[in-house]
């Protein structure tokens, strides 16, 4: 599970891309990155150490919007499951997109950097098409050799870990070094934003998306033994590896960069900065290759794991009648054990989704950035209820060497009775890192939605407010048409 958790999250090969996106001189410069990272990273690290909480409390494969059934009030209780389940799948469906969409811009990066008369024939669609064809791979990899799944993500892991020394090496040996004072002190605002601190803000959201979908695991809990345990367990240590791993990829990258302006404009012939910085470096075209072959490889087990997750979450959500045609998407293939129905809508929409490419690579991009603004919100709606619920000391201690209680419905009051999981941070430690991770994400969420510059157009507008909020507007109008008649929660033990 660990495994899984750290190539989902990836977050050294997100480093790599981010810094080398023009949201580096917009918001913040080498030294506003590094220390953005940290904020993220420490953030990031207090939010899962909570959601850790709630599922070693109750860990199951609808996650979030199961938590949320059993920590609201029975007034809302319904409908605020409902908004979470459809969010959390709006998350994942956009992350598939994401992660595919990328692996397939890296070989076209890589096919201009082998083939300079590629530049003269490259099309839009052909990036469309290749992220496709990444997304099928995954679904291979989540049917046909599902049962091979534990041992390719374990592989993947090898990968994940090598490969960080297989790219950090050659770059610290070949490339010439910048100064302490151009990576730490070196700060920009070419966004045109009043303060460097909001530029600073708006700068958080590209690596936060870096760590987003350590929860990935949560939504693999009921095919996980001891998950209740292992899993917490799992979403923490990733969290920690993975921000590890980062955090020196980054610092090597800032002083490896060499020129940043020149590295950024690269990417009107290349895609990808980060190519250039390894040709730059290393001197060699194939050494580049093979480098940059490394991050492809790890985007798409990326895919395979974002496909396997948002399936379970389809699975789950549609088990407790949540989705149209609940039915055909609660299925499991006989022989399998896999929900082949839910796999099957988990590729088609991102298919979709990347259709938008072919119009606009700006507006894919807003789409894509519903990753994180979808994913906090369910992350906040769920640990501001389990703080209220903290707070209430409404929620017992278990008993020691008690195995985790699953939650009961007194019916006297309607609410659920709680115990705590074997994970868990007691007293008022656990409260202030429930607190501090709310204040984190409420930050990030609002940047999220901000454009990289404060004078934009229509082509360079981030369109994630105008998307999330029409799901949220669709899914509302949804469940009081129809919704509420068929969704009444998840399925939970009543005590009798």
């Amino acid at each position: 599970m660990l495994s899984f958790s750290c190539t989902i999250l990836g977050t050294w090969e997100g480093v790599l891309i981010e810094t080398s996106s023009n949201t580096m001189s917009f918001s913040g410069g080498p030294g506003g990155l590094l220390y953005q990272y940290i904020f993220v990273w420490i953030g990031t690290l207090c939010t899962f150490v909570s959601i850790g909480e709630l599922a070693s409390m109750a860990p199951t494969a609808g996650g979030q919007y199961h938590w949320v059934s059993m920590l609201a009030p029975k007034p809302c209780r319904n409908f605020l499951s409902y908004i979470t389940g459809w969010l959390t799948i709006l998350s994942w469906i956009a992350t598939i997109g994401a992660g595919a969409f990328l692996a397939g811009s890296m070989i076209q990066g890589l096919c201009l950097v082998n083939w300079s008369g590629f530049a003269l024939v490259i099309k839009p669609f052909h990036g469309t098409l290749i992220a496709w064809a990444v997304i099928m791979v995954a679904v291979l990899f989540n049917t046909v050799v599902a049962g091979l799944l534990p041992r390719v993500e374990g592989a993947f892991l090898i990968l994940h870990v090598l490969g960080f020394f297989g790219i950090l090496i050659p770059l610290l040996y070949y490339s010439p070094k910048g100064s302490g004072s151009d990576v730490f002190s070196t700060f920009m605002n070419e966004g045109g934003w009043p303060t460097y601190g909001i530029s600073f803000m708006v700068g958080t959201g590209g690596l936060a998306f870096a760590f987003a979908g350590a929860d990935a695991a949560v939504h693999m809990c009921e095919e996980i033994t001891n998950a209740a345990i292992n899993v917490p367990r799992a979403i923490a240590s990733s969290v920690v590896v993975n921000g590890s791993l980062g955090l020196g990829m980054l610092v090597a990258v800032l002083f490896c960069m060499g020129d940043a302006q020149a590295a950024l404009e690269a990417a009107d012939t290349i895609i990808f900065p980060f190519i250039y910085i390894f040709i730059q470096g290393t001197g060699s075209v194939v050494g580049s290759s093979v480098m940059t072959s490394i991050l492809i490889a790890l985007a798409v087990s990326g895919t395979v794991g974002f496909i396997a997750t948002a399936s379970r979450m389809i699975w789950s959500f549609a088990r407790d009648r949540g989705l149209p045609f609940s039915r055909m998407l609660s299925q499991v293939h006989r022989r399998s054990s896999v929900p082949v129905w839910a796999i099957a809508v988990a590729s088609i929409v991102p298919c979709l989704l990347i259709l938008i490419n072919i119009g606009s690579n700006t507006v894919f991009n807003g789409v894509t950035s519903l990753t994180l603004v979808s994913l906090y919100s369910t992350y906040f709606i769920s640990l501001a209820l389990l703080l209220h619920r903290r707070l209430g000391s409404t929620i017992k201690l278990p008993c020691p060497g008690a195995l985790p209680e699953p939650a009961c419905l007194e019916k006297q009051t309607g609410e659920y009775e709680l115990t705590w999981g074997p994970w868990h941070v007691p007293g008022w430690v656990g409260t202030a890192n429930n607190a501090v991770s709310l204040a984190y994400m409420l930050v990030v969420w609002v940047f999220g939605f901000f454009p990289a510059v404060r004078v934009v157009d229509a082509p360079h507008m981030n369109y994630s407010s105008v998307v999330f909020g029409a799901v949220v507007m669709y899914s509302t109008l949804y469940y009081y048409v129809w919704g509420r008649r068929q969704y009444k929660g998840p399925v939970i033990e009543i005590s009798p």
